[in-house]
C-alpha cells in the first residue's frame, strides 16, 4: 500500500465514523462532526459517560453539552443489568484504545459502547498530539505532529511512518498546518 493510498484509508476512517454516529442513534449535529467541535463532543461523551472531567483546550460549549448527554444516555441504557454495563465498559475501553492508536474500530457485542469510546480515543489522539501529551500519545506521536505541521508549512512531504499512530498525528500536523 503506498503512502497515498495509507493516508486516504485513514482519512476516510476518521471523516465516516463523525458521521455513523447518527446511525446508531446519537444526536451529533453537522455543526459537531469536524474539527474542535468534534473533539469537544468527543470529550463530552466521555465525561457523559464516564464521569470523568476531562476537557479539550479549545471547548465547544454546546458539543460539549450534547456529547455529554449522549454519554449519559449510553450509560442509563445500560446501567440496568450488570452484564450490559461491564460489557459495554468493556467495549467502550477496547474501542478507546483502538481509536487511540488509529486502528480500525472492531465493534464489540455493543456496538454503541464501541462507537463512543472510538470516538474519545480519535479526540484524544488529536488533542494529545497537538497539546504535546507524550504521556497520553507518546513520544513519536508528538514528533510525527510537528513533523506535519513543519511539512504542511513547506509543502514538503515526508510521512514515512511505522504505526498507523504515527501517521494519524502526522496528517493531523499536515491538516493544521493549513488552518
Amino acid at each position: 500500500m503506498t503512502l497515498s493510498q495509507l493516508v486516504l484509508s485513514r482519512v476516510c476512517i476518521f471523516l465516516i465514523l463523525p458521521a455513523a454516529a447518527g446511525a446508531l442513534g446519537h444526536h451529533q449535529p453537522g455543526v459537531c462532526a469536524t474539527g474542535f467541535a468534534y473533539e469537544s463532543y468527543g470529550y463530552g461523551l466521555n465525561s457523559g459517560y464516564t464521569g470523568s472531567s476531562l476537557l479539550p483546550k479549545h471547548l465547544d460549549k454546546k458539543c460539549f453539552a450534547l456529547g455529554r448527554t449522549d454519554g449519559q444516555a449510553l450509560a442509563q441504557a445500560n446501567a440496568d443489568s450488570s452484564v450490559d454495563k461491564d460489557f459495554c465498559r468493556s467495549d467502550y475501553n477496547d474501542a478507546l484504545q483502538m481509536g487511540l492508536q488509529a486502528d480500525v474500530l472492531e465493534l464489540g457485542q455493543y456496538p454503541e459502547c464501541s462507537q463512543d469510546g472510538y470516538t474519545f480515543g480519535q479526540v484524544r489522539l488529536s488533542t494529545g498530539a497537538r497539546d504535546g501529551n507524550v504521556a497520553v500519545v507518546g513520544q513519536s506521536c508528538v514528533d510525527a505532529y510537528k513533523q506535519g505541521v513543519q511539512d504542511g508549512k513547506t509543502h514538503e512531504g515526508n510521512g514515512s511512518y511505522s504505526s498507523n499512530q504515527d501517521l494519524a498525528c502526522y496528517q493531523q500536523g499536515l491538516t493544521e498546518a493549513g488552518r
